[in-house]
């Protein structure tokens, strides 16, 4: 009897293990991210006409929905020239082989804030990198036909600001995140060799 609730207790210990493990990989979160990446450009696919503005009631001032179509970079950069788009989707294939080579080498160094930084990064770069590559093959028919899909339209507030999605927002909260993590950790840093060498001298 004591060696089944110690066989239990062990496979309990096991399971809470993994399940720790899995959590703070984050994985869960680019994919979360990914599916409401997806889900999102297909409800603004189906409810919005190309071109047209809605808007929200009571944020008239702030944002708005415009359907729109990107088949370049950032604000439209490139256009509809076939090379750029090959070129931005090699890109966006590059950036997220490499996340996940660096996760998989060095995934244990990591602390748990860089992981969930990381990962919401690959999930914004996979999110228009999906729009990219059937946006390449738009015999297939599917929603991505046209280019990635484009949706927030925060032009009322910042105009000619350009009209961006989910995936997009993911990036640029990822980015601006991994750049304040490396500035705040290269700060510790500094002012830990700084007294270290302060102890030296007394």
């Amino acid at each position: 009897m004591s060696e089944m609730q110690s066989s239990n207790q062990e496979i309990k210990k096991k399971e809470r293990y993994t399940l720790k493990k899995f959590f703070f990989s984050f994985i869960w979160l680019a994919v979360l991210l990914f599916v409401v990446d997806v889900l999102t450009k297909v409800i603004a696919y189906t409810n919005l006409t190309e071109g047209m503005s809605v808007k929200v009631p009571g944020f008239e001032w702030l944002f708005q929905f415009t359907l729109v179509f990107n088949t370049g970079a950032a604000w439209g950069f490139g256009g509809d020239n076939l090379v750029t788009q090959i070129i931005l989707c090699l890109i966006s294939y590059a950036a997220a082989i490499a996340i996940i080579v660096y996760y998989i080498k060095k995934g244990k160094t990591f602390s748990k804030l860089f992981t969930a930084i990381l990962m919401i990064c690959l999930a914004g770069d996979v999110g228009n990198l999906v729009d990219r590559t059937f946006a390449l093959f738009p015999s297939l028919s599917t929603i991505y036909s046209k280019g990635v899909i484009d949706f927030i339209d925060i032009t009322p507030l910042i105009p000619r600001f350009g009209i961006f999605n989910f995936a997009d927002s993911c990036l640029v909260v990822g980015i601006i995140s991994l750049l304040i993590y490396e500035i705040v950790i290269s700060v510790k840093e500094d002012l830990f060799t700084k007294n270290k060498k302060k102890d030296g001298e007394n």
